[in-house]
């Protein structure tokens, strides 16, 4: 059927022997054009784009509306001289279930508009879906039922509850990210649950490294303390990160760091004093330090350096100083010797 504004048309039949609809006396018949609406889809989300057309309306009719559940949703709508139009509009916030679409115009009545059904379905919504830790999630959603209780879990952890308004809608639930994994996870699942219905969407935490830190002191080869054993201070540049930096340190005897004396994580300054049990003697150690952001993201371990403990070994000063006590005591002995008188 070609595009016909409302009301009555005729249709005629010709061929080659009679073609004039007059002169050859063609009797034709009457049909009616009702007006009526269609749609491009027939379900989705709020907020979704749908596309009504109609057709059958008055030729050139004005103040055409569309009504989603009896709430105008577009109006300024003009036929065409066919009686034709079309317009596009959102989902407005919904209930879970089907709805209404329906139409009128100055001189057309909706109850002359066969309606046509949408079904609105449950969506949820994270903002933004990405981040570092401390970012600030929101958590939305439309078309559930409505007066609804959900729940919002992230990581399986509690973050918040709310009830659905008339609509189905939730208004944010936020919360910040956390990451409690003791080694870097990149999905963390957000679950929206109201009641039996479930959703589950995912925040997913950055995974770019942390800057890799620069020794800076004690300088390369440089020689600490004396004799006794030392407990210096080591220090390196501080490194910034959105989620937060802790540094791992560690101290050897070999550049390979095949045996390891000291061991720290989750340092968080950027320097750390041996303590006295940790105390370094006499000989030559190995050092150096990574960071580690909040999402458990680590750098690479920094370029290493050495420092030597002391001048000589303990138990060589001990040598030393008994050396010495016998030489005084010696020298001692023989001044006591020479001021004696003879016999």
């Amino acid at each position: 059927m070609p595009a016909a504004s409302k009301g009555k048309h005729w249709v005629y039949a010709v061929g080659d022997e009679a073609s004039d609809i007059e002169a050859d006396n063609i009797k034709g018949v009457q049909f009616e054009v009702s007006p009526g609406i269609s749609v491009d889809v027939v379900e989705g989300f709020v907020g979704d784009t749908i596309t009504v057309t109609g057709s059958g309306f008055e030729a050139d009719e004005r103040d055409i509306l569309v009504l989603f559940d009896s709430g105008s949703v577009a109006t300024g709508i003009t036929a065409d001289e066919d009686g034709c139009w079309a317009k596009t509009f959102e989902v407005p916030a919904s209930a879970k279930g089907t709805h209404e679409i329906d139409a009128y115009g100055r001189n057309t009545a909706a109850k002359d508009i066969e309606n046509k059904e949408f079904s609105v379905k449950s969506k949820v919504t994270v903002a933004p879906a990405e981040g570092h830790v401390g970012t600030t999630i929101s958590v939305s959603g439309g078309g559930f039922p409505g007066s609804g209780t959900v729940t919002v879990t992230y990581d399986g952890v509690s973050k918040g509850t709310a009830v659905t308004g008339s609509n189905g809608s939730f208004s944010d639930i936020t919360f910040a990210a956390t990451h409690t994994q003791s080694t870097h996870t990149a999905d963390h699942p957000i679950v929206v649950t109201c009641g039996t219905t479930t959703f589950t969407e995912s925040f997913v935490m950055e995974s770019v490294a942390p800057a890799k830190p620069t020794l800076s002191s004690p300088v390369n080869g440089t020689r600490i303390g004396y004799i006794t054993r030392v407990t210096p201070t080591l220090a390196w540049s501080a490194v910034s990160d959105d989620s937060g930096v802790t540094y791992d340190l560690q101290v050897g005897t070999d550049a390979n760091f095949a045996q390891v004396l000291i061991s720290k994580t989750g340092l968080t300054e950027a320097s750390y004093t041996l303590t006295d049990a940790e105390a370094l003697p006499y000989g030559t150690y190995y050092w150096r330090v990574k960071a580690r952001d909040g999402a458990q993201n680590e750098s690479a371990w920094s370029t290493a350096s050495f420092f030597k403990s002391g001048y000589v070994p303990f138990w060589a000063f001990i040598a030393i100083v008994a050396g010495l006590v016998v030489l005084i005591g010696a020298l001692v002995f023989l001044l006591v010797r020479k001021g004696r008188p003879y016999d």
